[in-house]
Formats: C-alpha cells, structure tokens, sequence
C-alpha cells in the first residue's frame, strides 16, 4: 500500500498546522499568538484536531488497495 508524494506532503503539512496549533502555547517568537492569530485558543484546538483528522483522511483515501489478480480454476487432470 502506497501514498503518492503529493498526497504525503499534504498530509505531514496538515498534521505540522494540526500540532502547531494545538501545541505552541508558549512565548517563542513563532507562537500563534506573536504571529496574529490571536489568544483564541478554544478555537485554535478545534482547528488544530480537524486537521489532523483532515490529514489522517488523506492519507487514508490516498492508499492503494493491493490488485489482485484472478486465477483461473484449475481443471482436473
């Protein structure tokens, strides 16, 4: 089962903002609060799970199921 590339980029991008936004409460200069998305934090953990719940669905649908391949019955001899 493989993910195109693609489909993986968007995938670690999404769970990168997922968890930046769920986890960066703190006073670094790239918190989401120094860069102007506020002290909305209710909101930012909601957005923060959807995507990770978005990038988890990604990834999911992007999977290749295994072709199988038909055999033919065998005829007895």
């Amino acid at each position: 089962m493989t993910i195109s590339a693609g489909r993986m980029a968007l995938v670690v991008i999404l769970i990168i903002g997922g968890l930046y936004l769920l986890l960066d409460r703190t006073s670094s200069p790239i918190n989401h609060e120094a860069i102007g998305l506020g002290d909305q934090h209710d909101a930012h953990l909601v957005v923060g799970i959807v995507l990770i719940l978005v990038a988890v669905y990604v990834y999911r649908s992007g999977r290749k199921k295994p072709t199988q391949v038909a055999v033919p019955p065998s005829t007895p001899p």
